[in-house]
């Protein structure tokens, strides 16, 4: 199971460049179909099956299969559904990791899932080319929707402390002899708005940083200080996310003697992110215990103090901070499909269908901000960053799909669906003024796309069936593998995280990845769906769906572990999506 660290204390948001990491990629390459209710209801096991304009981001050759011209539309409601329970820090050594209650949270979103309208165009030929198509389709391809939050107290660690170990080294003049230390200066972000906004306190005496929510006390040597948290810290995690991304097909189909038909796709992809995260801590009934006296706690003005200042060896209180991060995501893209759906005899479908790499060009914009608050208000602090924007250019995965049915006469169809997406040639890149790709820039990010990121295999499978000419019900299934994957070196395994810490070791052919030790994580998705639909004597159709989509459990830890023998706290997240859809449509 993968484990995550939202705030990266030293990475995230570390300057206004070169943000993208691997999960960023599988994120913005993940396909997670919806299309219309039958397709939906028939677990979107459409690639030899066609007909419905649902299927034709699928399968481009779905509307050259239809006997007629048709328009159709469809509404619904996605429901995120979490679970969320939290683990404080521990003693690696003689503790054990204890998770509290799980808080549950949902969120729905109304969806527009699918629009799409083809006209079909008979030739009049009675052998080869019988008609031919032209559709345009916009189809829903992914769903970013969530919220989770968890809390718990933690006695060992705190985000102060975390943000503190993230400025060690730095000499405490950068953060008060630049204008805009944010573009003028290499320091972190991340470690500027932890600074001006009071989380952090820097010790002269010793040239060490340490938490405002950290216990400062004497050490054995003169000149040396110990920094724990000296009581109960209350800690709470939230992370909203929002946003789709969705297919905008312009289609052509062509019909061989009712036994071949043949599509094409150009398709824009066009999608948005939201992502909003925010950790709060607070010392509750024990803040006496957390007695600071600042040194270099910076002002709301973002001054700091400094040796002269009145309030230096004053001490007050610390009460609690919060931290947040907000990053929202723009891009559009374009990709090419071809697809075919072949009828060698009476009752057996086969299709197939291989989409090129999409090209997206991403506009991404993000910002942080951090307060500590303090019994004597005079040492409160807030710092919000500048809002960072970056543009760059992403080649997401390419894939091919495979599909086969059976129809049954009037009485209705089996289908299956294999589908491969490659997501090891995902990358990034820039382009300069003459238009030529550069993907120097993103080394690092691409190197580790390239050995962590492998195939992703689906396998879908679909039923109709009819008991009357007018109603279809259905049921569909599928199973998504994960395409992320991890390796050994020296009998050590290694996680894209590892392989990113240690980059320029591995890079430069001191540390080595084991030959043949590629696995991949079983980290697997899987979904059910049901339909039923409405088929009446004109041109009126009808359907209705619904899919629950069940993913593994995951784990974020809201800051790095930054005391050596003693975990980060972590929560652990479980996750669902309800889909329900429902389509109309006319044949003409």
């Amino acid at each position: 199971m993968k484990k995550l660290s939202i705030i990266a204390i030293l990475a995230l948001a570390a300057t206004s460049l070169n943000a993208q990491t691997m999960g960023d990629a599988l994120t913005w390459g993940r396909t997670n179909y919806y299309g219309t209710a039958r397709t939906l209801g028939m677990g979107n096991a459409v690639t030899a099956v066609g007909g419905d304009l649902g299927g034709m981001s699928i399968q481009p050759a779905a509307g050259a299969v239809a006997g007629y011209s048709q328009f159709e539309f469809s509404l619904g409601t996605s429901t995120t559904v979490t679970g969320a329970a939290y683990s404080p820090s521990y003693d690696l050594n003689n503790g054990s990791q204890q998770f509290g209650s799980v808080k549950n949270d949902s969120k729905t979103t109304f969806i527009f899932p699918n629009i799409a309208a083809n006209f079909r165009f008979d030739t009049g030929s009675s052998y080869g080319l019988r008609s031919f198509n032209y559709g345009f389709a916009v189809n829903r391809s992914d769903s970013y929707g969530e919220r989770y939050v968890s809390s718990g107290i933690d006695r060992n660690t705190s985000i102060t402390g975390a943000f503190a170990t993230g400025c060690a080294g730095m000499d405490p003049k950068v953060f008060h002899n630049y204008s805009n230390p944010y573009y003028d200066s290499d320091v972190y972000w991340n470690s500027l708005v932890a600074y001006g906004g009071g989380l952090v306190n820097y010790n002269a005496v010793d040239d060490a940083y340490y938490g405002s929510g950290e216990l400062k006390t004497p050490g054995a040597n003169p000149n040396e200080f110990n920094y724990a948290v000296p009581g109960n810290l209350y800690q709470q995690m939230s992370v909203q996310q929002s946003g789709s991304k969705n297919d905008y097909a312009f289609n052509f189909g062509m019909n061989f003697n009712d036994r071949f038909y043949l599509g094409f796709n150009l398709t824009l992809v066009s999608a948005y992110n939201k992502y909003l995260e925010t950790f709060k801590e607070n010392t509750g009934s024990d803040y006496q215990l957390f007695t600071v006296t600042p040194e270099y706690i910076a002002t709301s003005s973002g001054t700091g103090y400094n040796a002269g200042d009145p309030y230096v060896g004053s001490e007050t209180c610390y009460l609690g901070s919060l931290y947040r991060y907000e990053h929202n995501v723009s891009m559009t893209g374009i990709n090419a499909k071809m697809g075919f759906i072949w009828l060698p005899l009476e009752g057996l479908r086969l299709g197939g269908a291989i989409q090129t790499p999409t090209s997206f060009s991403i506009v991404e914009k993000w910002g942080v901000r951090a307060g500590a608050d303090f019994l004597d208000d005079a040492y409160s602090a807030l710092e919000t960053s500048p809002i960072a924007k970056n543009e760059y250019d992403f080649r997401a995965p390419w894939g091919f799909n495979l599909g086969a049915a059976w129809t049954y006469g009037t009485l209705g169809m089996i289908s299956a669906d294999w589908e491969v997406t490659d997501y090891s040639v995902m990358k990034f890149s820039d382009v300069d003024e003459d238009g030529n790709f550069i993907d120097d820039a993103y080394y690092r990010e691409n190197q580790i796309n390239k050995l962590f990121c492998g195939v992703q295999h689906t396998l879908r499978l679909g039923l109709e069936v009819k008991p009357v000419p007018f109603i279809a019900i259905r049921a569909g299934y599928n199973f998504m593998t994960c395409p992320e994957r991890y390796y050994t070196s020296n009998g050590q395994k290694v996680t894209a995280s590892d392989y990113d810490y240690y980059f320029d070791d591995f890079d430069s052919g001191r540390f080595t990845l084991d030959a043949g030790s590629k696995k991949y994580f079983k980290d697997n998705v899987s979904s059910l769906s049901v339909g039923l639909g409405y088929i009446s004597g004109g041109a009126f159709y009808g359907d209705f769906a619904v899919r629950r989509t069940t993913y593994p459990k995951f784990y974020y830890s809201p800051y790095s572990a930054y005391i050596d023998g003693f975990s980060a706290p972590e929560a652990r997240v479980t996750k669902s999506i309800v889909d329900a859809v429902v389509t109309v449509g006319w044949r003409f």
